[in-house]
């Protein structure tokens, strides 16, 4: 896995939108990173696809959620000439028109002829054509492909092809002009299940981030199953090989901007994960988010530290967060903040060292200048 510029030795835990912006900014200012994805959304099109392959075919285990990864494979491409390619990978069919529209677009596209790839290397439109060709192929007459992300459909073609998740994704890397090096958490299929404290329980990513009673009762308990419907049993998943060596090879630990239970303490759940961060000497960092969301209504910032010590299993001795990064304004009255200063305190009385950034509430480039400061900084500091 190449990489041209300078390497920072960060490593992010998150999802696939909340980083986004960051992501850009590191792509733009040439600062490679390596970014582990969860893999377990089921909502839109991703949800109809995984569905949709978990009742045909061979790929039931391996139906994971390719849309945050290929999200974020877009947003850390740092070359002009991938525009084009970037277009396409983000390109979502109308929901509106008919489905034969959309299926007569796709045989269009596996013609590496196609005007469309006009741009783009003979060899990797004819990857693409040929992507795209497999998938629809394989999904055969009956996939209604209104909402499809046409970037999900040619990665998991290409996925076909090489049978390997691995080799697909630095396939899409090397095309995209990636910044650093994207990977999965696990390569199998697993979905969430939320319990609250009120005793019900949420399937899927989609309905827990978006589920309005959490506003009301926190969640209690995280776990993986296998299947999105409502008698899934718990089941485990292993840790992705790469990822495993990316955690043991890091500089900083990264736990991220996000939705705080599905795209961050989700990454714990699966086998190898939580033990890989302990034996890890680097620095585990949690960004704070800057407000408030769904999933997080009733936690304070300490809250967040007990819920991943909770989940990482701390061991004596070892430390699953070592640093928290906030965003604040000391102006703000209006209460949107997660953070305020009088919390500092509290928060280093549990080991964390705490350090504030100044931040609207949508942090800008301002904010990733000093954010990424204080990063290196603390890379530094343990090496």
């Amino acid at each position: 896995m190449k990489n041209i510029g300078k390497e920072t030795g960060l490593l992010f835990l998150s999802g696939g939108s909340a980083l986004h912006d960051l992501a850009q900014f590191m792509a733009h200012e040439n600062l490679p990173a390596t970014h582990i994805i969860t893999v377990f959304d089921d909502g839109r099109s991703t949800g109809k696809l995984r569905q949709y392959l978990e009742k045909t075919g061979d790929l039931r285990e391996e139906a994971i959620a390719i849309g945050d990864i290929r999200n974020r494979l877009t947003a850390l491409s740092r070359s002009q000439r991938t525009n084009k390619l970037s277009e396409l990978f983000n390109k979502r069919f109308g929901e509106t028109k008919p489905n034969e529209l959309h299926k007569s677009y796709l045989k269009r596209l596996s013609n590496p002829d196609n005007e469309i790839f006009n741009p783009l290397e003979k060899t990797t439109a004819t990857a693409i054509a040929r992507s795209i060709e497999l998938m629809s192929k394989y999904l055969g007459q009956n996939f209604n492909f209104q909402g499809a992300s046409l970037g999900n459909l040619i990665l998991y073609g290409r996925y076909i092809k090489d049978r390997d998740w691995l080799q697909t994704i630095e396939w899409a890397r090397e095309i995209l002009d990636v910044c650093g090096c994207v990977l999965p958490v696990t390569i199998q299929s697993r979905y969430l299940v939320a319990i609250l404290e009120n005793g019900q329980s949420i399937i899927s990513q989609k309905d827990i981030t978006h589920e309005f009673s959490l506003r009301y009762s926190p969640i209690k308990e995280l776990y993986l199953c296998r299947s999105h419907r409502s008698s899934s049993l718990p089941a485990s998943a292993a840790i992705f090989e790469p990822s495993l060596k990316a955690i043991s090879k890091s500089k900083a630990i990264i736990y991220s901007w996000g939705s705080f239970y599905t795209s961050i303490i989700s990454a714990l759940l699966v086998d190898g994960v939580a033990d890989a961060i302990l034996e890890s000497d680097a620095p585990k960092i949690l960004l704070l988010n800057p407000i408030r969301d769904d999933e997080t209504m009733k936690l304070k910032s300490i809250n967040f530290i007990t819920e991943i010590n909770k989940y990482v299993k701390k061991k004596t001795g070892h430390h699953s967060v070592t640093h928290i990064i906030t965003l604040q304004s000391s102006s703000d009255k209006s209460g949107l903040y997660l953070y305020t200063h009088d919390e500092k305190e509290s928060l280093e009385k549990e080991g964390v060292k705490v350090l504030e950034i100044e931040s609207p509430p949508i942090p800008d480039t301002f904010v990733f200048q000093e954010l990424l400061k204080c990063l290196n900084t603390i890379s530094r500091e343990y090496t």
